[in-house]
This record gives C-alpha cells, sequence and structure tokens, in this order.
C-alpha cells in the first residue's frame, strides 16, 4: 500500500514539475509576442506594462490567490513579471485540469495568458495562439537552419547543404518552417 501510494505521490509531482517546465519554455515566445522581447514595454493603451505585457488585474489575481504583495510596479521588473506569469498560468492550468479533466497543453497556457482565466475558450485568443507559434517556430528555425555553404542553399533554404553536384545528401526545410 506504502509503495502505491509512494508511486501516486511521485507521479503526481512529476506532473505539476511538467506543468512549470512548459510554462518556464514558453517564457521567451511570450514576451517576443507580448514586447518583441522587451524592446516595447508599454502596451493597450498603457494597461499592459513590462516584456510579459502584464495587467494589473493579473496582479491583482496573483496576490490573491497566492497572498503575494507584487506592486504594480513589479511588472517593470523581468524577474517579478516572470514570477507572476508562472503562477498565474500554474493557478489557471490546474483550475482547467479540474474542468476539462485535461492537462493544459502550451496552447491552453498561451490563450489563458491572452484571454485570462477562460481564454482557452474565446475566439479571439486564437490569432494569439497562431502568433505564439509563428514565434516559436521561427525560434526554432534560428537554431537549426546552419548556415548555407553555396548559393544553392541560400536558394533553397538546406540543412547541411552541399552543391547538388556532390554526392552529399542534403536536407530540405519543410514549407511549414519557411518564413
Amino acid at each position: 500500500m506504502q509503495k502505491v501510494l509512494l508511486t501516486a505521490l511521485l507521479f503526481i509531482s512529476m506532473l505539476v514539475h511538467a506543468d512549470e517546465k512548459i510554462i518556464q519554455n514558453m517564457l521567451d515566445g511570450i514576451a517576443e509576442v507580448e514586447s518583441l522581447s522587451g524592446l516595447l514595454t508599454n502596451g493597450d493603451g498603457g494597461k499592459a506594462i513590462g516584456h510579459l505585457q502584464i495587467w494589473k488585474i493579473t496582479v491583482d489575481d496573483v496576490n490573491r490567490i497566492y497572498k503575494t504583495s507584487y506592486t504594480y510596479q513589479d511588472r517593470n521588473s523581468v524577474q517579478k513579471s516572470e514570477e507572476m506569469f508562472i503562477k498565474y498560468l500554474s493557478f489557471w492550468g490546474k483550475q482547467y485540469q479540474k474542468n476539462t479533466g485535461q492537462y493544459p497543453t502550451e496552447e491552453i497556457y498561451a490563450r489563458i495568458w491572452n484571454g485570462g482565466p477562460k481564454g482557452y475558450k474565446k475566439r479571439s485568443t486564437i490569432v494569439y495562439w497562431s502568433k505564439y507559434l509563428k514565434t516559436k517556430r521561427e525560434r526554432y528555425h534560428e537554431k537549426i537552419i546552419k548556415k548555407p555553404k553555396s548559393k544553392y542553399c541560400q536558394e533553397n533554404v538546406q540543412l547541411e547543404c552541399e552543391d547538388p553536384k556532390s554526392r552529399s545528401r542534403s536536407f530540405s526545410a519543410p514549407k511549414i518552417w519557411r518564413i
């Protein structure tokens, strides 16, 4: 009985950490979508502040839920903004799971961040999700595409590319990756 209980607790803690890991991995992409990674720190007519474009209601929500004392000025702090981001999405992700019986995905988290606790239900957040995906794809694209070795490669966006006359194999990036 103790082994079963211990295994269940370990599994649950792994899921909690998996959710936090997903949320942390989203930070750069969300910051890029929200503020061009901090270049535009005032949005929505001055209502959204900081590199993650946090609204006052988000600060109030995090403080109410976690009994913290973040201030509206804390939205300008990268560290505190990221703490609020993780706390907000962790809480509302768990609520999503309770309500639907499904684990939240990156899409669910992104749509909640954009549209509030029930943002995953709003049609308006689909556009935001698309922007996030495009940003993520571009970042991935930048990481894996190597500098072309010939004019042929530059024209055809190829990875590990050589001239077509050589016998080496090349791999074309799928059309969806192309910008």
